[in-house]
């Protein structure tokens, strides 16, 4: 028995310090602090989490909760006039009818139907025909408590009707108060009679990779859907149809639906708005993107103060300065930067400025330019209009130029006045080049317009096979020199030979007219 007892007094003494552990461990608490900010309408105030505490074993349940009702549904139709070309029907619901033989049906019956074939001739009768409706959804954020709310613009463009459906059921019409392509965002308008919950946009420069990445939209149509991951990456960019800004990856799942809808960051303030995904099946792979705020943020302001975004356009096509043609240029390969034009565009704001093919653009507008991304991006926040000075790298000459930045028109219109090649630049060395003739241009369907030599044959592990150089590829210039025919690309890659160095810049065009630089060995 005492035995007994002195095991139990232990096991009391253990219990006791094990609860009293435990009592301690909760009462200090892991705790995340939160905060919010108040709108600049008075009265107003972001959805968020509220300055309090928030346990960790609780997840995110209650930012989630607090931020939801500033995220709304997005049903949007699309209305099309079926097309009828006289007897090329597709599908034509009188044929049963018609069959029954002449006289069966009276004239009245026919003038229910005025989009029958029987009425083609008739064009009182003719009326409208009857519209196929095609339905999207996706998903907005009340960025604004009167009413505006912001999406993609691609889930909205060519809307005939858009109808937003609010956290408490309410569905309401919206209007287009403007759009921005370039971004592929735009900003609705609601009228909800009061001041609606909306969300507050994070800074950008705050997120790394790693934080908390929260997306909520309307997946396959599944309205406030909530799905997490971490932010992947940031700064993505792509040359194909997307947004034209460095974009935030994301593994959190984005379907379709999630268009237009929030990624939010821990703290329930908005980091992007989701844009795309990349997937080989059309679902959700792991690899989200949106637009971050900031860039989000400066959109929706411009929109609603100006109603449109403009930007300003030089008119180049440029690559990147990589180490390989720093050093055909005879640059620092070690720290290459600026923007290599290979391209100028005819009555561009470029061809009036003389930038020329070759050129190396290393400060816009009193701004160094480190690279592609950087030229981009400060043409197209330079108001247009403006008068700039440019500084170029030309020869190993730096040269300053005057241009004046025109207005980038959305449409495309200005890609179709894109100069046709007048450089191209690649060495005989492994590769047999020929002048262009007529039925050159013909066997290799290179346009009219395309100057320079045409590769005729490439010699295998050459210098012109490693450099990625094919049959059918037309030269423009060497190292800034124009070639137009076998003999003139001949004397340019010996002089280039005979002064040591030991690769060249060619200035290559496909048959399209579509040109690149490239750096080839000289052996």
């Amino acid at each position: 028995m005492q035995i007994m007892q002195m095991n139990n007094k232990k096991l009391l003494s253990k219990v006791s310090i094990l609860l009293t552990l435990t009592i301690a461990v909760v009462a200090i608490g892991l705790v995340l602090r939160t905060e919010s900010t108040v709108h600049a309408i008075e009265g107003a105030k972001p959805v968020g989490v509220e300055l309090g505490d928030v346990v960790i074993n609780q997840g995110f349940a209650e930012m989630i909760e607090a931020v939801t009702p500033a995220v709304v549904s997005l049903e949007v139709t699309q209305k099309l006039p079926t097309s009828y070309q006289g007897q090329n029907i597709p599908f034509d619901p009188f044929k049963n009818f018609r069959e029954e033989g002449p006289g069966q049906f009276p004239e009245w019956f026919w003038e229910q139907f005025p989009w029958a074939p029987e009425n083609f001739g008739n064009k009182e009768r003719r009326k409208s025909p009857p519209q196929r409706k095609y339905s999207g959804v996706g998903a907005g954020l009340v960025f604004d408590p009167s009413g505006l709310i912001v999406t993609n613009n691609h889930v909205i463009d060519n809307a005939a009707e858009i109808r937003v459906t609010l956290h408490d059921g309410r569905v309401l019409d919206a209007e287009v108060v403007g759009v921005d392509q370039f971004t592929d965002l735009a900003v609705l308008r609601i009228n909800a009679d009061e001041q609606l919950p909306y969300a507050e946009f994070g800074k950008t420069d705050k997120v790394r990779v790693g934080d908390w990445a929260i997306a909520i939209g309307d997946p396959f149509g599944l309205q406030k859907s909530v799905s997490l991951g971490i932010v992947s990456a940031m700064g993505r960019n792509f040359s194909y149809d997307s947004p034209k800004v460095p974009l935030i990856q994301v593994d959190a799942a984005v379907n379709r639906g999630n268009s237009g809808g929030p990624l939010f960051n821990a703290m329930g303030q908005v980091i992007g708005i989701n844009t795309m995904i990349i997937s080989p099946s059309g679902s959700s792979a792991g690899v989200a993107l949106a637009v971050p705020s900031s860039i989000v943020e400066d959109i929706v302001t411009t929109i609603q103060t100006e109603g449109r975004v403009t930007r300003g356009w030089l008119g180049v096509e440029i690559q990147t300065v990589t180490p390989d043609i720093a050093g055909a240029l005879g640059l620092d390969e070690a720290d290459p930067y600026g923007a290599l034009v290979s391209r100028v565009q005819v009555d561009s704001p470029a061809e009036g400025a003389g930038i020329e093919v070759g050129d190396i653009i290393v400060s816009f507008n009193g701004q160094r330019i480190d690279d592609i991304q950087a030229l981009s991006k400060i043409v197209k926040l330079t108001v247009p209009g403006s008068e700039v000075p440019i500084f170029v790298l030309r020869n190993g000459e730096r040269i300053e130029l005057q241009g004046t930045v025109d207005l980038l028109a959305m449409n495309g219109q200005q890609m179709e006045k894109m100069a046709a090649p007048e450089e191209v630049q690649e060495p005989p060395i492994g590769a047999s080049v020929a002048t262009l003739t007529p039925e050159l241009r013909k066997k290799y369907r290179i346009k009219q317009g395309v100057k320079g030599v045409v590769i005729t044959d490439v010699m295998a592990d050459s210098p012109a096979a490693k450099a990625g150089l094919e049959e059918g590829d037309v030269i423009v210039s060497i190292n800034n020199q124009s070639v137009d025919s076998s003999e003139s690309a001949s004397e340019v890659i010996q002089s280039v030979t005979e002064t040591g160095k030991s690769s060249a810049l060619l200035l290559v065009a496909d048959g399209q007219g579509r040109q690149q630089f490239i750096v080839i060995a000289l052996s």
